[in-house]
């Protein structure tokens, strides 16, 4: 540009020596030519002093191409390859030093087994003391329900594991560990089983294996009249609950029936008249016959058809005066049962 600015500045020169007119446009020249120059003299000197390093631009140009390779690799921004990069040097740091990481975990594992084995051993201890408790009690609860040569009993077992947990051994009063492990899960260490024998001479087994239905139902209706306010089952179901019951025990088992009522609602399929005076609501179940199908029928008994249905209960059809009589002063003895117990249940005032 500045040699194209010099040729017509010679050109303008050589003009206004032979048109004077055209010397105002001769000096504009000349001045520009003179300010192309000094321009071109600073870009220059601006130029010289800068630095250029090739290899810092090949290595700007390589780090910018590896960055749109990791964008289009795993699909993100910068911001979240930096934060995967973060990661991955976590990672790293976590594998180059996996042996101090590796025992420092193991001194971990080892406390906090430790600590579990101390709490799976106080609370074998305490379901060991509970069993014994709950034995006794399911088993003066069977007298009462026509079993007297039951025996009950809760089984707690071990599992030995060369992994599992050490618990304080109870032989030794809590003061040491036999240093076995037993096996555990969220439960604690105990396998508990609960063992029956129902006949005298007979040894304890399995509750699951040998118990009959009538068996399992009373069994189930001592359990539940002991555990009843500790248990959250909101219905309960019992039937053949009266197998092998005669009238004065068949009493009491409407008596634990009734008593578990007040937390449960309880349902039961009995045939025995003194187990039906405690119900409060009394349902007949009959069969129907046609020549097409048939239907079984429930019906809600009344006050009087209860009497009547207790009557047969008790003793066949056609119903006696005498049965009607025995069956209302069953159900007179159940109310009155009923309501001496509501109030022996209810708080006592007392006066200060």
């Amino acid at each position: 540009m500045v040699e194209t600015m010099g040729t017509v500045n010679d050109a303008l020169g050589e003009l206004a020596r032979l048109d004077p007119q055209v010397a105002r446009a001769a000096e504009q020249a000349s001045e520009l030519l003179y300010a192309l120059e000094d321009l071109s003299a600073q870009v220059r000197a601006y130029r010289d002093a800068m630095e250029f390093d090739s290899s810092r631009l090949d290595a700007l140009e390589d780090r910018l191409t590896l960055i749109r390779d990791m964008q289009r690799k795993y699909h993100g921004s910068i911001d979240e390859i930096l934060t995967r990069a973060v990661s991955a040097e976590a990672e790293i740091e976590r594998l180059t030093h996996s042996a101090e990481h590796l025992a420092d975990l193991e001194q971990q594992e080892a406390r906090l087994l430790g600590v579990i084995g101390r709490l799976a051993g106080e609370l074998s201890r305490k379901r060991r003391a509970m069993g014994d408790q709950l034995a006794a009690a399911v088993t003066g609860a069977m007298r009462d329900l026509a079993m007297p040569h039951v025996r009950f009993a809760v089984s707690l077992e071990r599992q030995p594991d060369a992994h599992g947990v050490p618990a304080i051994d109870e032989a030794a009063n809590g003061n040491g560990s036999g240093g076995e492990r037993w096996a555990f899960d969220k439960t604690g260490i105990d396998k508990i089983e609960f063992l029956l024998s129902p006949n005298p001479g007979e040894p304890l087994k399995p509750l699951a294996r040998i118990a009959s239905g009538g068996e399992s139902a009373r069994l189930l209706l001592a359990l539940k009249s002991i555990l009843s306010r500790v248990d959250d089952v909101p219905t309960l179901v019992f039937d053949e609950v009266d197998v092998g019951v005669g009238g004065r025990a068949g009493h009491v088992v409407g008596e634990k029936l009734w008593g578990i009522s007040d937390r449960h609602q309880v349902i039961c399929i009995t045939h025995l008249p003194q187990v039906a005076s405690f119900g409060d609501s009394h349902y007949a179940i009959a069969k129907s016959f046609d020549a097409e199908r048939t239907r079984t029928l429930v019906q809600r008994l009344s006050d009087e058809q209860r009497a009547d249905e207790l009557a047969a209960m008790l003793d066949g059809v056609p119903i006696s005066d005498h049965s009607r009589r025995s069956a209302q002063e069953m159900l007179e003895r159940a109310a009155g049962f009923k309501t001496q117990a509501q109030r022996d249940a209810e708080p006592v005032a007392t006066a200060n």
